[in-house]
């Protein structure tokens, strides 16, 4: 199914089986990252979940497939439901809210009770496997401005392949480089977290790849700042 991207997923969230899904559409400017997303759901366990994007094609030229990162958004930690005033979901919900490289190896169907806040929500209660994709598209700097069409593919074990068209609207402006934003943006990054996160010793080799890695996906934002300790 399709989703706002500003928009909360949750693991009960499902799209209209009578709806055929949309394309992904991004509106980006050069030298920028941007991102939209579409949601597997599923009654059944979903194994093998891959998101393949293909390269982009417009009037003004191609934009790589390796310009374009997929990735997957899980359940982690707790949060209440943002988005609304009156919680409509049948059941207590869960976001999925962070972001990872790889989908797991099964993404399990979930086995929430009704919430009995409403008469009704056992019959209106359907579990399943629910996993956002988010595609992220990296623009180049001398890419014109135009409209960009291609696809991704997801694959899952034993479910034939879903084929998902991505349009790109890239306008004509090129932002600065992240580091020459001139708005500061200020990031702490915890070591400490990273290494109770993933169950690594601090100072580590592997914990220093997962410190490189949090300065890499920071740098995206501009920011600036180093706290030495």
């Amino acid at each position: 199914m399709n989703s706002n991207v500003v928009a909360c997923d949750y693991d009960l969230d499902w799209g209209d089986p009578t709806e055929k899904v949309q394309p992904i559409e991004v509106v980006a400017a050069r030298n920028g990252v941007f991102s939209g997303k579409v949601v597997a759901g599923s009654t059944k366990p979903i194994a093998g979940l891959k998101a393949i994007p293909g390269e982009l094609k417009g009037a003004g030229g191609v934009i790589a497939a390796s310009a374009i990162e997929t990735r997957f958004a899980l359940p982690w930690a707790s949060e209440e439901i943002t988005t609304v005033s009156v919680n409509p979901y049948p059941a207590d919900v869960t976001l999925l809210s962070c972001l990872a490289p790889q989908a797991p190896e099964v993404a399990p169907v979930s086995t929430k009770k009704p919430s009995g806040r409403r008469p009704g929500e056992a019959a209106a209660l359907v579990n399943g496997a629910v996993v956002p994709i988010w595609v992220t598209v990296r623009v180049p700097k001398d890419a014109k401005a135009g409209l960009y069409k291609g696809e991704v593919t997801i694959q899952a074990t034993g479910e034939k392949a879903v084929t998902v068209p991505l349009e790109v609207k890239v306008a004509d402006y090129t932002l600065p480089d992240a580091q020459d934003h001139r708005t500061l943006v200020e990031i702490l990054q915890s070591p400490d977290t990273l290494a109770a996160e993933y169950k690594v010793p601090l100072w580590s080799e592997k914990h220093w790849d997962l410190i490189a890695e949090s300065f890499r996906l920071m740098s995206d934002s501009g920011s600036r700042v180093l706290h030495i300790r």
